[in-house]
């Protein structure tokens, strides 16, 4: 199939390539991203698969292996377990490049089994991505695990699906392998419509726009295949200029041989195509013979033999027999190059080409002989087709069967888990049951009285004990209270005898509420109201010392002058307090700060 099938196995296999410049991983990463449950899982996912491109290579991947079995073993889960499969799986696809090991097949099998048993259908989708990755050449089981992957996050969200674009990237080659145009031009197309493909995947858009050119021009649609394949030339164009914002761009290096100039070639023929279509082999001509040029020196001769099967056409309808003779057997030589079915289609028409110019030039023997082979080729592809259409009924059938017996899996664990519980459950009823009876005669109705009593004396003296040790704290507070009235009669009588200078001077050099007065006023007051000190740091936190007592004594009812004697500053310094208070938590004047201390 033209270039494309030799980017297939490269865009299936590239399961993420976003970010190849990843941080190694540790497995204590790897699990913490796989742990996830939620619609973020395969995102998240998709980053610790990409780490294979660094973390995949021996012996560091055989390093994580062993760590994670280690935990798997410790701390078991089913969705671990799914991940670490798929890991597995794919550190050989993304890094070994290897393929079909059948230990690989039943890891992919068993992932289904336990994802299935998870029920979780956004894990269940990416198991059925990767399971036609692992080199089947059984392209009808590639098909139907594709689809099921695509239904499935359909069904979900393209949008938790960061490469979504290759399932349908895949789906569309695969429908153009067993030569179902259609079906092929409608997932291609639903790809484009999606996806932002030119910037996220420069080189999985080209691959689409050659296959929806390359169905149209198959289903006779001139028109449509000059628009796809011109798209080809303007996005090639733009990469020139543009290179940069287009993901994997550096893949298409403009060499003679490189990917840029085959692909140049290829749209050249693909337009050249539309124009035999439409009959104007003036145009097409040209552009055939460009396509034909590029593709040889690169050795693509699939891609030649397509070009070159139109141009021996167009000889042909000009009555260029001799041409035109010519042109079919470089073709038929060019596509049976591989021995590849896929290539039959060329191989058949270049026969048939070779066949009609015998017959023109009347060189019956030779129209005879490649008419044979014209009908061995053909016969041969339609019995390919043939199976194909069957394999995949059978494909169908037996992932149903598949499904089935996961499905019966599936009901089976939950059964046993069920009748685990129900005996679980049965086990504890009647251990409750036989422990009551043990314990009615055991514990008889006195000694239960007994017990309440003690009960009952124990907690009178607990509750008559702290009514005492409140009683002692209020009368601590108040002989407390008491005191600092005492003391600021004194202070008024000092103001009365020598002034407010001296006064204010004496007091300076008064200590009448000492720290140790502090803590044990404290201590005192939290007895009497018990986790004051706690709602108070939650309603202000950062509270000075200080400031903590001039909210205890505002709780106390005392004025700035009280509060004034029973700190050792002046009121101007209960008033600086208060002020501060007020600007450090915005409190407006509105709001009495007295008023919130009594309130908490």
């Amino acid at each position: 199939m033209r270039i494309f099938r030799l980017l297939f196995l490269l865009i299936c296999i590239s399961f993420l390539q976003k970010d190849i410049k990843a941080q190694l991983l540790t497995s204590k990463e790897l699990i913490e991203a796989w742990d996830v449950d939620d619609t973020s899982q395969t995102t998240k996912a998709e980053i610790t698969f990409n780490d294979l491109y660094r973390n995949g290579k021996l012996p560091i991947f055989n390093t994580r292996v062993k760590e994670i079995k280690i935990y798997l073993n410790d701390h078991y889960s089913t969705r671990l377990e799914v991940r670490f499969l798929m890991y597995q799986v794919l550190q050989r696809l993304q890094v070994n490049h290897e393929a079909s090991l059948q230990t690989d097949s039943l890891r992919l099998i068993k992932a289904l089994n336990l994802a299935n048993i998870l029920g979780d259908k956004q894990l269940l989708s990416e198991v059925y991505s990767i399971f036609n990755l692992n080199g089947s050449k059984n392209f009808e089981s590639q098909l139907f695990t594709t689809l099921k992957a695509i239904d499935l996050q359909r069904e979900i969200g393209f949008e938790h699906f960061p490469i979504e674009y290759q399932r349908f990237l895949t789906a569309s080659g695969l429908f153009w392998d067993i030569h179902d145009y259609r079906k092929c031009i409608d997932y291609g197309k639903e790809n484009l419509n999606n996806f932002n493909l030119p910037v996220d995947d420069f080189y999985a858009y080209i691959c689409q726009i050659d296959l929806l050119g390359n169905s149209y021009f198959h289903l006779g649609m001139g028109d449509s295949t000059i628009f796809y394949y011109q798209k080809i030339k303007e996005l090639l164009s733009d990469l020139k200029i543009n290179g940069k914002k287009y993901q994997f761009f550096t893949y298409l290096d403009t060499s003679a041989t490189g990917l840029a100039t085959i692909w140049n070639g290829i749209a050249d023929g693909g337009i050249g195509q539309g124009y035999f279509l439409l009959k104007k082999y003036d145009e097409a001509l040209p552009l055939l013979q460009k396509n034909i040029a590029s593709s040889i020196l690169a050795k693509q001769f699939s891609d030649a033999a397509q070009s070159q099967n139109v141009y021996a056409k167009i000889n042909f309808i000009r009555k260029q027999y001799d041409s035109s003779l010519y042109r079919a057997k470089l073709a038929y030589q060019w596509a049976s190059t591989n021995n590849d079915i896929h290539q039959y289609p060329q191989i058949i028409n270049a026969l048939q080409i070779i066949t009609d110019n015998y017959k023109i030039l009347g060189n019956y023997d030779s129209a005879y002989l490649y008419n044979d082979k014209y009908h061995i080729y053909n016969d041969t592809f339609q019995t390919y087709l043939n199976k194909s259409e069957l394999s995949i009924v059978n494909a169908h059938l037996a992932f149903d069967s598949m499904q089935q017996e996961l499905s019966n899996t599936k009901n089976q664990v939950l059964w046993e888990n069920t009748l685990k519980w129900l005996l679980i459950g049965a086990i504890l009823l009647v251990s409750i049951i036989f422990l009551l009876i043990y314990n009615r005669f055991r514990f008889q109705q006195n000694i239960k009285a007994e017990r309440l009593e003690n009960e009952k004396r124990l907690a009178d003296l607990e509750i008559e004990n702290s009514k005492q040790q409140i009683a002692d704290a209020q009368l601590q507070l108040e002989t407390f209270a008491k005191n600092i009235s005492e003391k600021n009669a004194l202070i008024e009588a000092l103001q009365e005898r020598y002034g407010p200078e001296e006064a204010d001077s004496a007091l300076k050099n008064m200590t009448i509420l000492t720290e140790e007065d502090w803590q044990t006023f404290k201590h005192t007051f939290e007895k009497v109201y018990p986790r004051y000190w706690d709602r108070l740091i939650v309603r202000f936190p950062a509270l000075t010392t200080g400031e903590q007592r001039f909210m205890a004594l505002a709780k106390l009812g005392f004025n700035n002058k009280e509060m004034a004697a029973a700190t050792g500053v002046s009121t101007h310094g209960i008033r600086v307090t208060l002020y501060r208070l007020r600007k450090k938590y915005n409190l407006p004047e509105t709001e009495d700060l007295r008023a919130i201390a009594q309130s908490i």
